[in-house]
Order: C-alpha cells, then structure tokens, then sequence
C-alpha cells in the first residue's frame, strides 16, 4: 500500500514515523519546503514532490493531510478526486465552505475518510466510552472536560508566534487547534442542542486568536457538559470527568489514570501502563490502514467533523448561546423496511401461512401501504437459502427486497438503508399482519414533527403486542452499528439506541389507552395462527380494510377469540408446551 503524506510539521513527521513502524515502505511525500524535504526523504526514505498534483501522479492508495487547518478542504478534495482515501487531521477544517464539495467527492468515488481524532484511541479517554456504552454509571446527566496547556510548549522547537495556531486565517485558535475535548464530548454524548460559549483572546499571547474558552453544551441525550480549554496554562492539564445516577469516572490523561467513585465504595483506580503519548497516534494510523482495507468499520467521520468543527466555529463567532439544529434532511414520508425470514423456532415459515386466500406477509403489506406518512415499503430478509420463499414473495407483490446477515440483523438494516439511500426508516416485524396504518402514521408523525434519533410507542408499551412500531435515523442506526458490538444489540435492531437514553434523543408516543397494551396480536406460536387466521377470515371478506376498532367489535361478539388473544392463555399454552415437549 503507498500512502501519501502532505505536510511534515511536527504531526507529519510523527504519522510519518508511525506508518514506517506499522510496516508501510511505500511512502510519498509533499513539501515545498527543501529543508523539511530533504529530511523527510533521508529519515523515511520517502518519494518527495512539491505539489499535490506531482504527488497523484505517484497513484498513492491513500493520503494523510498534515498541513495548517486552513489548506484542509481544499486539499482533501484535491486528492479525493484523485481516488485517494483520506486521513485528515484535527479539525476538518476551518471553514464549512468546500465541505460539501468534498463528502460528494468521497462518497461518489466510494472512498473511506477519517478525521485524525487521536485521543479516541488513548487509553483513558477510552475506558469512558466503554463506561457509557456498557451503561456502568447509570443514567448519565453531567461532564466536565478540561485542557490547558501554554502555546509556546506545544511545538518547542518553533516560535509560537511564527506557527498557524496563532493565526486566525490559518485555521488557529483554541477551540480548533483543542477541538479534542469537543469531539469526545459528542462521540461520548451524541447531538448538541444548543451552546453556551465565552471565547476570548485575552492579551496575554501574541496572536490574533482567541486563547481562553467555556462552553457549556446541553446534549439532545440530557447530558450537560462543561468545557473549559485555553492556551495559557504553565503547566499540562488533560482531564474529563462524567457523572452518573451510579457512579462517577475520572481521567487524568497526564497522570494516565482512571478514577470510579461510587457512593458507600472505596474508588476503583486504574492506572494504565503505557506512559508512551504517541501510542494512541500509532493505534489512530492502524486504524485507518484497517479501514482503507476493509477490515474495520467506520470512526471519526466526516459528517462527524462537520459537526465537530461547526460547534467549535459557531462557539467562537457566534456565542454567547448558540441554536444547534439538528443537521437532518428534510422528510415527508418515511420508508417502512420489514423484517421477515422463514426460520422461526416456534413456528417455522410463519409468514407466508395463508388466511382468506392471502400470505402473512401479504396482509401485513396491504395494511402498510394505507400508511398516509409511508415511503416505499422494502423486505429485509436473510441470505439464508430458505429465505429465497420470501424474495420470491415480495417480488410477488412488487415489493424490493434485501437479502443480509440471519445473525446480525443490525448490519440487515444498516444495508437496506444504505442501499435504498433512506435517511430514516421504519422497522416493522413481519409476525404482525394485524398492523394498523393509523398507528403507523401516528408514530411517523411525531418523529416527523420533533425528529428524535429513535421514536415509539413501546417504551413504555401502550399498544397491543403486533402494534409495534419503530421510526429512527439512519445516522443513529449507523452509530449503533459502529459501537454496538454486545450480541443483543446486534439480534435486536434497536436495542442499543432505547438502552442508551444518555447517547440518544428518544421518544415514546402513546397512541392507545394503557388497558390495550396487554393483548397479543402478533404471530409467533400455533395458538396466535388461530387467532390472527379467524380475524382475518372473519373481517377481510367484508371489510379488507378493517381498523383496530373492527377488531375490537368482533372480539365483542365473539368473546371466546378475544379470550384465546390473551397473554395469560399464550402463556399458559407455552407452559404446556414445554412441559410436553412439543
């Protein structure tokens, strides 16, 4: 693999450095600058050129872009239309213009893009993930985060005054050259809702940028946290800490230490081993060489730098409170994406049995599509041979299809979004023929209206069991696929985004009295087939359309079915079952 790096400041050097110890001899490099040339060709025995443009003609697989914040954009896009994959340092850039430009270049070319955001891969900051992703502090309401440290210790060998980071027209100041601190705080906690900045240039540094700088940030996820960066302190300080209804963690990413404090409990310390600052920049390059091969999914994108570098532009020029729209486009309708194969445990090849003359999967298909707020419905089934019933039936009925993983249905969803192009969708399970299009609509609507990252009417359950419905982003889902990697969350599409109110913006609608939440109309054992068979035959020969309310009037008739649609007697003929072993 040839890889390209633009720049060799110091960071240049260090990826540099990096990539020769990861095993990659094949480098070239771009510096005008003969002196810093010369050196990068002796020290790495790289291929050296002066301009982007001599460097493409190298054909590098990849490229890492080290130069001030400010050039960014420009060459990034230079080098994606070249077929480069990108490494891009810390922060996207310094300016939204262009942006746009380069995500369409990447994304048309199908190449993969990384912002350098090392301190994701340090050992400290890491173990606060891995505390929030595995809900050890509860729910989670607080954060602080702290950076200091003078201009002039930053690159020892250069006059501060000299560099880009004293100088606001190439990208300088404290909120981008510090932009870490925020681009934990929302990989820790999602989506800003609104900010509180107080940016400074306070006289004391040479320079036309600001050196001292507070925000405090309100997460859509409920998380407040304060943020206090600047470029003056005479001593290091990196420091984080976030607060939990259970506990509370600290990190000292000087002292290379981790703290939990839980009430009535002696605090648990971690100090970690590896005092070497440059071994999360080597774990960062390992990463993105995985990537372009591959290996590992997606960290550290561009959308997210976009809104990483929007927060740190708009604190520093637009404070003191700051708006933050949820960067979302604009929807009228939802696509549906049903979830459907043919090997279930209790009842194998449930969905295509017949009532009145019709598949399940059929019933449920011509409900969907009374849906007012519905896009166009897709059935996402398995590669699984037994599941090529189920593509034969949706091209039956003029429904695309996607074939994914049985185990992972997670990834299911994630392909069926990305190859449908949905920026959201709605999960509906195929054992729910009884499905209502007013409460799909209902659901739609208020994800429509407040645009949540996961809306329901589940959590709490105020629906009958086959009512179930699900609305989410496919950015929220994506993040899940990122950093969901227990085996629940993977089974169950859904599960990390509503077991994590912290990390995401959730919402429940109440579409039913409380009282109808305890029926079951879904389709999972021989008990629920008689039931669900005898109201579809009852109902759709007089009435195909027939609402929730016609439900409910048969079962006023006919009180023994309603009796059989009981949890009670679902359960109890499962117990049976099991005692028999049938």
């Amino acid at each position: 693999m040839k890889i390209l790096v633009v720049g060799t400041g110091s960071i240049g050097r260090r990826h540099l450095r990096n990539l020769k110890g990861l095993g990659v001899a094949d480098l070239v490099v771009v510096e005008p600058m003969a002196e810093r040339a010369r050196a990068a060709a002796t020290e790495f025995g790289a291929s050296v050129v002066d301009t982007i443009a001599a460097a493409l003609r190298e054909s590098p697989h990849a490229a890492v872009i080290a130069t001030p914040t400010a050039l960014h954009i420009e060459q990034a896009t230079q080098l994606a239309q070249g077929g480069c994959h990108l490494f891009i340092e810390k922060p996207l850039g310094s300016s939204i213009h262009g942006v746009e430009r380069l995500m369409y270049e990447v994304e048309r070319r199908r190449l993969q893009a990384m912002v350098g955001c090392n301190f994701r891969f340090d050992e400290t900051y890491s173990r606060i993930k891995r505390a929030l992703d595995d809900r050890e502090l509860g729910r989670v309401y607080a954060a602080q985060l702290y950076y200091g440290q003078h201009i002039a210790t930053w690159r020892p060998q250069d006059d501060y005054r000299k560099v880009y980071s004293s100088r606001r027209s190439e990208g300088g100041g404290i909120l981008l050259d510090a932009v870490h601190e925020i681009d934990l705080a929302t990989w820790w906690f999602g989506a800003p809702r609104r900010v509180l900045s107080i940016a400074r240039r306070t006289g004391a540094l040479d320079g036309d940028v600001e050196d001292v700088a507070d925000l405090v940030i309100e997460f859509r996820s409920g998380v407040t946290a304060a943020i206090h960066l600047n470029s003056r302190d005479p001593a290091y300080r990196r420091r984080a800490s976030v607060s939990g209804d259970n506990a509370i963690i600290e990190a000292d990413f000087g002292e290379r230490s981790v703290t939990i404090r839980r009430q009535g409990v002696t605090p648990e310390s971690l100090a970690f081993k590896s005092t070497d600052a440059n071994a999360m920049y080597v774990a960062e390059m390992k990463y993105f060489l995985d990537l372009v091969a591959g290996r590992v999914p997606p960290v550290s994108t561009l959308a997210e730098g976009l809104d990483v570098m929007k927060l740190a532009l708009d604190a520093r020029d637009r404070g003191p409170v700051v708006a933050m729209p949820r960067t979302v486009p604009p929807l009228r309708t939802v696509p549906i994406i049903v979830q459907a194969r043919m090997g279930s445990t209790r009842l194998p090849g449930k969905v295509l049995m017949k009532a009145a003359g019709m598949t399940m999967l059929e019933v449920l298909i011509t409900r969907l599509r009374r849906a007012k707020l519905a896009g166009p419905i897709v059935i996402a089934t398995t590669d699984a041979p037994a599941d090529r019933a189920i593509i034969a039936e949706a091209e039956r009925l003029g429904v695309p299809s996607f074939a994914g993983s049985e185990d992972d249905v997670l990834a299911r969803y994630v392909g069926a979004m990305k190859e449908h192009d949905f920026a959201a969708a709605v999960r509906i399970t195929a054992d729910c023929p009884l499905m209502d299009p007013e409460v799909v609509d209902r659901t739609i609507e208020r994800f429509l209206r407040d645009r949540p990252d996961y809306c329901s009417n589940v959590h709490p359950r105020a629906v009958p069991d086959g009512h179930d419905v699900e609305v989410f982003s496919r950015a929220a889902l994506e993040r899940a696929f990122v950093e969901a990697t227990a085996k629940p969350n993977r089974e169950h599409v859904t599960h990390f985004l509503y077991t994590h109110p912290e990390r995401f913006e959730l919402l429940n609608v109440g579409t039913y009295d409380a009282h109808l939440a305890v029926r079951r109309w879904t389709l999972d054992t021989a008990a629920d087939l008689r039931v669900i068979t005898e109201i579809i035959e009852a109902l759709v020969p007089t009435k195909p359309e027939f609402s929730t309310d016609d439900i409910l009037a048969l079962f006023s008739s006919r009180p023994e079915l309603d009796s059989r649609s009981s949890e009670e007697t679902i359960a109890a003929e499962r117990a049976e079952a099991a005692r028999s072993g049938t």
